[in-house]
C-alpha cells in the first residue's frame, strides 16, 4: 500500500492544505474590516430607506461607537472557522 495519490504524498498534500487554510486566514483579516463596513451600509439602508450611506461615513461612525479599530473585527472568529 502507497501512501502516494497522483504523485503526491499525503505529507505533501497536507502540507498543501495547511497553507491554503493559512492563507485564506491571512486573507480573511484584511477583507474583515471592508466587509464590516458593507454590512453596516446594508443594515442603514434597509432601516432607513430612501437614504444613502457612504463608506467613509459608516468607517468613521463604526470607529466612534465600536471601540475603535476593534468595531471592524467584530466577528471575525466565525468568519475565521469557514
Amino acid at each position: 500500500m502507497s501512501n502516494k495519490q497522483g504523485g503526491h504524498s499525503y505529507g505533501h498534500m497536507i502540507k498543501n492544505f495547511a497553507i491554503g487554510g493559512v492563507s485564506g486566514m491571512i486573507a480573511t483579516c484584511f477583507i474583515q474590516p471592508v466587509d464590516m463596513i458593507k454590512v453596516r451600509i446594508q443594515i442603514l439602508s434597509g432601516e432607513n430607506p430612501g437614504k444613502v450611506f457612504g463608506p467613509v461615513e459608516v468607517a468613521k461612525d463604526l470607529f466612534a461607537k465600536e471601540g475603535g479599530i476593534k468595531g471592524f473585527y467584530k466577528g471575525i472568529d466565525s468568519a475565521l472557522m469557514r
